[in-house]
């Protein structure tokens, strides 16, 4: 069970964009965490997350470079950047990442 599916508040009854982009944010954060932490490979499974979401740290390094310099298969990395995708619920694009 993740931390996100604890409710340890009494959650007020008017909805509010910034408290569902808070709920949005957490659910990511922690089912990225529970990602990694249950990888057999957490290294490279920061890597799908990183990729998965675009995050700045990934512009500009391509996922045959990104492969190379963990010592996978661009293969390997490129289906663990979709399972990512897939689990965390965001938009599956070829690249998530920002080319240089």
């Amino acid at each position: 069970m993740s931390i996100a599916d604890y409710n340890t508040i009494d959650e007020p009854t008017v909805d509010s964009p910034y408290r569902e982009a808070s709920r949005r944010y957490l659910e990511i954060m922690s089912t990225a965490a529970d990602y990694i932490a249950g990888s057999s490979a957490p290294g490279s499974a920061v890597w799908h997350v990183i990729y998965a979401l675009g995050l700045p740290c990934a512009e500009g390094v391509s996922l045959t470079d990104r492969a190379e310099q963990l010592g996978v298969s661009v293969g390997s990395l490129s289906k663990g950047v979709r399972t990512a995708q897939r689990l965390l619920d965001v938009e599956e694009s070829a690249y998530s990442y920002k080319k240089p």
